[in-house]
């Protein structure tokens, strides 16, 4: 799978946006320790840009209007994170994927609730919370792999971001 296939949005989906304060260092700490010659991309879209920094709660949601999303949310309540190791999807045959893991027992129960709750084509069984930082080349920066750099940052996240194939964004207060 090339990665600009990644990039075009068939569903829409849900994410939880991080901090500004968090989201500027994971993008300095991106741009210092991972060398634009690994960049995977045939769009030069390969790094995440420092307004996109977030996590996804699920990808696949086959409808385009946030409107049954938002009520379903309204006063859910707010979602504590822990941000763990930097470590490496390794699945793809040209790339992998950098990324910070995420803890979070919230975000798991919601990434559940809206996928038993809303009709989606969610490929993967298992939930993997966790920030893209970058594309890279194939086994270019494994050195990476189990950093601690953003171990045990938290924050928490009273709000969500509803994103429609045709990527409008739409914010919905959880509290």
């Amino acid at each position: 799978m090339k990665l600009s296939l990644l990039l075009e949005y068939e569903y829409s989906s849900t994410q939880i946006n991080l901090p500004k304060s968090i989201s500027n260092k994971i993008y300095s700490w991106g741009i210092k320790n991972i060398s634009q010659k690994f960049i995977y991309s045939d769009e030069n879209k390969g790094r995440q840009s420092e307004d996109n920094i977030h996590v996804t709660v699920l990808y696949g949601l086959t409808d385009d209007k946030s409107d049954k999303m938002k009520k379903f949310l309204n006063n859910y309540g707010e979602i504590k994170f822990k941000l763990q190791n930097i470590s490496l999807f390794k699945y793809f045959e040209d790339y992998d994927t950098i990324k910070i893991d995420v803890a979070s027992e919230d975000l798991e129960k919601l990434h559940y609730t809206i996928e038993d709750n809303f009709e989606n084509k969610n490929k993967f069984k298992d939930y993997k919370p966790h920030i893209t930082i970058a594309y890279v080349e194939k086994n270019s920066c494994d050195n990476l792999n189990k950093n601690k750099e953003f171990y045990n940052v938290g924050f928490i996240a009273r709000s969500i971001i509803y994103s429609s194939s045709n990527d409008k964004k739409y914010k919905i207060k959880l509290i």
